[in-house]
């Protein structure tokens, strides 16, 4: 379990970060247990609706500061989102997707993943933990330069 200093350290850097785009993170005292969000966002993206929900699911979770492993506040965002709150709590209920999780995560430890978010990008590079767009603009011109296309 996360301390209350290191949670609070979290969520001042997040704050930090998100300001110069207008978001703001709520009071969160507790990081819920997020597995039946993972099993919920699979139901949503077996229906074509998977950036609604996880937009809507982000701004509960941090912003609104829900329990994300409550499978009644993932219904709840899900019908916000124009999808059946009951069927994707359903589908929660009787683990639908917990095959396609667990074989995410096993993919994810063979390539050395253990943190989120982690940015593979070509199969090639590893970007760890949430980082600026200037870390991201360094290591596309770094490669481009390299290649001789920039």
């Amino acid at each position: 379990m996360m301390g209350e200093n290191r949670l609070n350290m979290m969520i001042d850097n997040f704050n930090n970060m998100a300001e110069p785009f207008g978001l703001k993170f709520g009071d969160l005292k507790i990081m819920y247990n997020s597995y039946n969000s993972l099993e919920a966002a699979e139901y949503a993206k077996s229906i074509g609706k998977y950036k609604e929900y996880h937009d809507a699911l982000m701004y509960a979770s941090f912003t609104s500061v829900k329990d994300i492993g409550n499978i009644e506040v993932l219904s709840e965002v899900g019908m916000k989102v124009g999808i059946n709150g009951e069927e994707l709590a359903r589908s929660v209920k009787e683990r639908r997707f917990a095959e396609k999780i667990k074989e995410d995560a096993q993919h994810a430890k063979n390539m050395g993943i253990n943190s989120t978010p982690t940015f593979i990008i070509n199969d090639e590079y590893k970007v760890v933990g949430a980082q600026s767009i200037e870390t991201f603009r360094n290591l596309f011109d770094s490669r481009l330069k390299n290649k001789g296309l920039l």
